[in-house]
C-alpha cells in the first residue's frame, strides 16, 4: 500500500468537509437564510486553511535533531562480538575493507564540504547489508548511527558502488592452475577427478511484492524473491554470479543465461566439470545426481550419496553468505521499474563480494553461524519429471565417475 502523508491525508479531510459545507449551505439557502450564512462563513474559512496548507510544504514542526554520529562514536572502542554485531565482521577485516574502497572516486568530490569518512559511510551501509527485516530500515540505522534518513541511504549506494568497481578482484573465475589444484583437492578428498567447483541456485527474498511484473516474482517456496545462481570453491568463496531472475524462474533456465552455461569451453577445459544439485540439466560440464526412478538402485543412490558429500560446500556456502550479510534474506528493495532490479542485483554482487573479502581473510574472530535454509520440497520440485532423461553420451559418462568415485570409496 503506498504511504499517504500527513499533508495530503489534512487536505483530503479539509475538501471533503468544504463539499458537504457546500451541499448544506444549497440545501438550506432559502429556508434558513441565517445558519446559510454561518454555513457561508465556516466555508470562506476552511478555503482560507486549505490555500494555506498547499502553500506550506509541511504541516508538521520540523524537528531540529541533533546528528552526532550517535553510537558511531563508539565503534572504534567495542569488543569484537559488539563490533559484529554492528558490522557483521571483525576490527581488522572492516580496516582491510575500507583499505580497499576508499580511493574509489564515489568518495571525492570536488565539492568545498568534504564527504564523511569512508568508515562511517561503510559503517552505515555494512548495518543495512548486515541485517534483515525492520532491522535494516533506514529508520533504526539512522536513529542508531546518528545520520539522516537520505544519507543512510546516499551512504548506502556509495558503498555498493565502490564494491562494484572491486568486484572482478574478488569475484573471478580460477585460471588453469587454480583449476587443477581444485580438481586435485576433490580427487583426494571426494574421489572426483576432474571436479572443479560446486553450484546451488538461492533465493533471495524481497520484503514486498514488486510492483513491476510482481507475480513471476512469487516462487515455489511461496515468497517474492530473486533466483540467484551461485557457484562456490571448496574455501567456501563465490567464484562466479548468475542474478536478476524472478522467483518463479527454475534453476536450469536460470544457469543457462549466464556466460559459463553459454560458452563452457572457455570455462572448462576437457575432462574439468562442476557439480550441481538435481534442478539442473546435465551437460559435459554439470555433472547431476539420479533422479527417480534411477536413484532408487543402490550403486546410483550410492553416487548420488558421494555426490551430496562433495557439492555441499555450496549449500555452506550459501548459508554463510546469508548468515552474515542476511539483507539477502529480506532484500528491502522496492522493485518498481527496470533500474531497481538492476541496483538489487549491485546489491547482491556487493554482499557477495564482502562475504569474499571476509572469508579471504580467514579470521577466528570473524566466525558467524551460518544461515541454515529450509530445504524442505527442494528436491522433490527439482524431480518433478519423474524420470532421468539423459542422453546416452552423457550417461556413460556420469557412469564412468560412478565406477571411478565408488572404487574409490571401496
Amino acid at each position: 500500500m503506498p504511504r499517504v502523508s500527513d499533508r495530503a491525508r489534512l487536505l483530503s479531510d479539509a475538501e471533503r468537509c468544504l463539499r458537504l459545507l457546500a451541499m448544506q449551505h444549497a440545501l438550506c439557502r432559502f429556508s434558513n437564510r441565517q445558519r446559510a450564512k454561518r454555513l457561508m462563513r465556516s466555508a470562506n474559512q476552511l478555503v482560507q486553511f486549505i490555500l494555506c496548507v498547499r502553500q506550506a510544504r509541511n504541516v508538521n514542526r520540523r524537528r531540529n535533531l541533533i546528528r552526532d554520529l550517535g553510537a558511531l562514536r563508539l565503534l572504534p572502542f567495542l569488543e569484537v562480538d559488539e563490533f559484529k554485531q554492528e558490522v557483521r565482521c571483525s576490527q581488522q577485516t572492516f580496516a582491510r575493507i575500507v583499505s580497499q574502497i576508499e580511493n574509489c572516486p564515489v568518495f571525492h568530490n570536488d565539492s568545498a564540504t568534504p564527504q564523511r569518512e569512508v568508515w562511517v559511510q561503510l559503517a552505515c551501509a555494512l548495518h543495512r547489508l548486515g541485517h534483515c527485516g525492520s532491522g535494516a530500515s533506514l529508520g533504526i540505522v539512522s536513529r542508531a548511527k546518528g545520520v539522516g534518513y537520505g544519507t543512510v541511504s546516499l551512504y548506502t549506494k556509495r558503498v555498493i558502488t565502490a564494491l562494484d568497481t572491486i568486484a572482478a578482484e574478488y569475484i573471478f573465475w580460477p585460471d588453469s592452475e587454480g583449476r587443477r589444484e581444485l580438481s586435485a583437492q576433490n580427487h583426494r578428498e571426494f574421489g572426483f577427478e576432474g571436479c572443479i567447483l560446486s553450484t546451488d541456485g538461492t533465493h533471495v527474498v524481497l520484503s514486498q511484492m514488486p510492483k513491476l511484473q510482481g507475480e513471476v516474482y512469487w516462487s515455489r517456496k511461496c515468497k517474492y524473491s530473486f533466483n540467484v545462481i551461485l557457484t562456490f570453491d571448496r574455501k567456501r568463496q563465490v567464484r562466479y554470479i548468475v542474478s536478476g531472475w524472478p522467483g518463479s524462474v527454475h534453476d536450469a533456465k536460470a544457469w543457462e543465461s549466464g556466460s559459463v552455461s553459454k560458452n563452457p569451453g572457455q570455462y572448462f577445459p576437457e575432462g574439468q566439470y562442476q557439480l550441481g544439485d538435481s534442478g539442473f540439466t546435465m551437460t559435459r560440464e554439470m555433472l547431476v545426481p539420479y533422479r527417480q526412478p534411477a536413484a532408487s538402485n543402490p550403486e546410483n543412490a550410492a553416487l548420488n550419496l558421494r555426490l551430496s558429500s562433495a557439492r555441499v560446500v555450496s549449500e555452506h556456502g550459501n548459508g554463510i553468505l546469508k548468515g552474515r550479510w542476511q539483507s539477502l534474506r529480506g532484500l528491502r528493495i522496492c522493485i518498481n521499474k527496470p533500474e531497481d532490479v538492476r541496483f538489487a542485483c549491485q546489491w547482491i554482487s556487493a554482499c557477495c563480494v564482502l562475504h569474499n573479502m571476509v572469508n579471504r581473510e580467514r579470521r577466528t574472530e570473524d566466525f558467524i553461524d551460518r544461515y541454515e535454509e529450509d530445504q524442505e520440497g527442494i528436491d522433490a520440485s527439482n524431480q518433478l519429471a519423474g524420470r532421468d532423461r539423459v542422453p546416452i553420451s552423457l550417461s556413460n559418462w556420469r557412469r564412468e565417475i560412478q565406477s571411478t568415485v565408488l572404487d574409490f570409496w571401496s
